[in-house]
């Protein structure tokens, strides 16, 4: 994480709009967890490769071009469910409205009042690089918990869970 912080915190710093957004779609279950997760990767590509189309005109008539860095977190909830969900920062109210929206569109299930997008300042920043991985589950018996830590990891595991996109300059060295 301190890498990323390293890497990423001036180019972030240096946008003259910063917006946070998360989008989410309705907890799923163990057994949904690795499809879950690749659909919000095929899903994310095909909004990205859409903001990148010549004329994106669909908000104020503005063009719509994504760049900023989106972090992936999943959440472990009572009764062996898992809430995968992504936090991004971008560029734009226009662009942060726009990536809602396409969102909404795409995904039928979304509900539109769980999407957030905000602006934030630039000390605020930070809040993005903590939502790597978090883990909240109230449970008495730790082996229980355990199991279910090892089934999100598992469903994690080789997936990109911090990336950048657009201007915003990829991490090109991979630190273990």
């Amino acid at each position: 994480m301190a890498v990323n912080i390293s890497h990423y915190l001036s180019q972030l710093e240096e946008m003259e709009n910063p917006y946070f957004v998360t989008l989410t779609l309705p907890t799923c279950t163990a057994k949904e967890l690795p499809e879950r997760i690749k659909y919000f990767e095929a899903t994310w590509r095909k909004i990205y490769k859409r903001s990148h189309e010549k004329r994106v005109k669909e908000i104020n008539e503005k063009d719509i071009r994504l760049n900023g860095v989106r972090s992936m977190e999943c959440t472990l909830r009572p009764d062996d469910m898992y809430h995968y969900h992504m936090h991004l920062i971008v560029e734009g109210k226009t662009n942060a409205e726009w990536l809602v929206q396409k969102w909404i569109k795409i995904n039928k299930r979304a509900n539109g009042e769980a999407q957030d997008f905000r602006e934030i300042n630039k000390g605020e920043i930070l809040v993005v690089f903590k939502f790597i991985l978090k883990s909240l589950v109230n449970v008495h018996n730790k082996k229980e918990e355990y199991r279910k830590l090892d089934i999100m990891f598992q469903a994690l595991n080789g997936k990109r869970l911090f990336s950048s996109f657009g201007r915003i300059k990829e991490l090109n060295k991979i630190y273990y």
